[in-house]
């Protein structure tokens, strides 16, 4: 009987396969202005550990991501949305501030944790601002585990990252954008109030019917304008006809009292 055991014990060492273990992918960033000429033209841009694009994150499926952030950029705050990750049991590492985490402030220090649990090519980038423009984004490549094929085969991999470039500042940049109408779009839903205009220093109120059923998040991507700033929504839903607006809410133009 014991040496019956016993070679059922060797028998099962020889079939066993190791397999490969999660790690840990440690990286600590500091982010700040730097001059840099990628065109031969000297500007300031943002840079990650020097580095503009930042440094590509190298991982394997399963892997558990940790990057320490600090904000070197004296006068402005940061984030950074690790875009493609989908973050399941980790939404505070999401990078969006002012919907998942506060800013991070400058001089301070902030940890992202978050497991990437699907092979790709992923990119991150700066969730403030015009960062992004500045140079403050870079690509996150996850491999398949060790002793798993690819569904297709390649002679080598390179990584191109396409992003907007300019010669003035960021600065300049968002004074343009503040210089212009300011437009909305609504979707498809709705296509009779698709888009608005406003001049600068303008505002109005919107009043819509919700449709489709959901979770929706309204912001805006321009310049210092997520949610705060004087923007702000009221959902109302489980009732059948939508009341009149109040009349302390003043609209402007054409949009008081438009259905």
């Amino acid at each position: 009987m014991i040496l019956k055991l016993l070679a059922l014990c060797f028998f099962t060492s020889l079939i066993y396969v190791p397999i490969a273990e999660a790690r840990i992918r440690h990286y600590k960033w500091e982010v700040k202005y730097e001059y840099k000429s990628p065109d031969c033209y000297k500007k300031l841009v943002i840079t990650i550990n020097g580095k503009s694009p930042g440094p590509s994150i190298l991982a394997q499926q399963g892997d558990t991501i940790i990057v320490e952030v600090t904000n070197k950029l004296l006068l402005e705050n940061l984030a950074i949305h690790w875009h493609g990750i989908r973050q399941i049991g980790t939404p505070w590492s999401d990078g969006t501030e002012g919907v998942t985490q506060c800013p991070i402030l400058p001089g301070d220090t902030f940890k992202y944790e978050f497991k990437v649990d699907r092979p790709g090519t992923y990119l991150y980038h700066a969730h403030y601002g015009m960062q992004r423009e500045a140079g403050l984004y870079g690509s996150i490549r996850v491999s398949v585990p060790d002793g798993v094929s690819e569904p297709f085969a390649y002679d080598y991999d390179r990584s191109i990252i396409l992003n907007d470039w300019y010669h003035k500042s960021v600065y300049e940049q968002a004074t343009g954008l503040s210089s212009i109408p300011f437009c909305l779009g609504w979707g498809a839903s709705v296509p009779e109030y698709s888009a608005y205009g406003w001049t600068p220093y303008g505002w109005t109120a919107f009043r819509f019917k919700a449709d489709n059923p959901g979770v929706w998040l309204f912001h805006c991507h321009i310049e210092s304008h997520h949610f705060f700033m004087g923007m702000g929504v009221v959902f109302e839903e489980g009732i059948d006809k939508v009341g009149d607006l109040p009349s302390s809410i003043k609209g402007c133009g054409e949009t008081r009292g438009r259905p």
